[in-house]
């Protein structure tokens, strides 16, 4: 019996989030442009990262940093 209700409650549980997703919004073209944009640029995002933290620093005093 214990059983069969979980059964029910998942069920139920999946019918209730399977709905809200098809209503949700679609994205513009606008918003897929700027997406792509941000897409396209990930890696030079991420080279000037790399190149921001591995600058060197001239302190020498390291019990004071």
């Amino acid at each position: 019996m214990k059983k069969t209700i979980s059964k029910l409650i998942i069920a139920f549980a999946a019918v209730i989030l399977t709905s809200t997703f098809i209503y949700a919004q679609k994205i513009s073209v606008k918003e897929q442009k700027i997406i792509d944009y941000i897409d396209s640029q990930t890696e030079s995002a991420v080279a000037l990262l790399e190149k921001t933290v591995n600058i060197e620093s001239p302190t020498e005093d390291t019990a004071g940093v």
